[in-house]
C-alpha cells in the first residue's frame, strides 16, 4: 500500500485498540497521576487515543524501512540541529545517542545510517522468536548493528573505544541498580551505565528524539551532549 493509505488504515484500527486493549486504560491512569488536574477526562482520553495512534502508525513504518531512502528523509523528516549529530560522531572520540519511547524512536537508527554512521543498537528479545527475527532484520537493513543482550556489556566498550556510535533508549528501570530519580512527582530509577560507559571510554552522550508532525512527517531533535562529570 502506499504510505499515506497505510497510515490511514493504522488510525483507523487505532479507535478499535483503543476501546479493547486493557493498556489504554493503564496510559489513562498513568495521565491522572502524572499530571492530576491538568487535563480533564476527556483531554486524557483524548490524549490516550493519539497514543494509540501514533504507536500503530509506527508499525507501519518499521514495516516500510526497507523502501527508505534519501529521497525519502528529504520529503518526511526534518531535522532540528543535524550538525550536533554530525561533528559528535566525525570527532571519533565515540558517541552515545540516547532516546525516548517518543514519536517514532527507531528512526533514528534509520536515520544514522542514511548520514553515513551506523548505529549500534543493543536488542531487546522479544516473546515470540519468529516475531523478533522479523524485527532485527527489518531494523537491521539499514545498515544498523545489532547488539544482543549476551554479552552486551563488553561489545558496547569495544565500539565506543573504536570511536562508532551506539544508540540506547534512555527511559527503561534501572532496576535496583539504577539512580533513583523523580519522574512526575514519583520516585523511579534510571538506568546508570548510559553515563559509566561515557566516563570510562571518554564517549559523548547527545540527546535526541524525533515528534510525528503530521501523518508521515516527522522532525528530530538533536540536543547538547551531556556533560559527562
Amino acid at each position: 500500500l502506499p504510505l499515506e493509505a497505510g497510515l490511514w488504515i493504522a488510525r483507523s484500527l487505532s479507535f478499535f485498540v483503543y476501546l479493547f486493549n486493557d493498556r489504554s486504560q493503564l496510559a489513562y491512569a498513568n495521565l491522572k497521576a502524572a499530571f492530576g488536574t491538568r487535563f480533564n477526562p476527556r483531554e486524557r482520553k483524548r490524549i490516550t487515543r493519539k497514543h494509540v495512534s501514533n504507536l500503530l502508525q509506527n508499525a507501519v513504518e518499521v514495516l516500510r524501512f526497507p523502501k527508505v531512502n534519501q529521497h525519502y528523509f528529504k520529503k518526511y523528516i526534518d531535522w532540528d540541529h543535524q550538525e550536533r549529530y554530525v561533528n559528535a560522531f566525525r570527532s571519533r572520540q565515540g558517541t552515545v545517542v540516547i532516546t525516548p519511547h517518543f514519536g517514532n524512536w527507531e528512526f533514528t537508527q534509520v536515520a544514522s545510517s542514511l548520514l553515513g554512521e551506523p548505529l549500534h543498537v543493543l536488542a531487546r528479545e522479544q516473546k515470540h522468536g519468529r516475531l523478533n527475527d522479523f524485527l532485527n532484520e527489518i531494523r537491521s537493513y539499514q545498515g544498523a548493528v545489532l547488539i544482543h543482550t549476551k554479552g552486551a556489556l563488553r561489545q558496547l566498550f569495544k565500539v565506543l573505544h573504536k570511536g562508532k556510535t551506539v544508540g540506547m533508549l534512555g527511559d527503561l528501570s534501572g532496576g535496583r541498580e539504577g539512580i533513583v530519580v523523580r519522574f512526575f512527582g514519583r520516585k523511579t530509577t534510571a538506568p546508570a551505565g548510559i553515563f559509566e560507559m561515557a566516563k570510562r571510554t571518554g564517549a559523548v552522550v547527545i540527546p535526541s528524539f524525533a515528534i510525528r508532525v503530521n501523518g508521515p512527517y516527522h522532525k528530530i531533535f538533536v540536543l547538547d551532549a551531556f556533560p559527562i562529570l
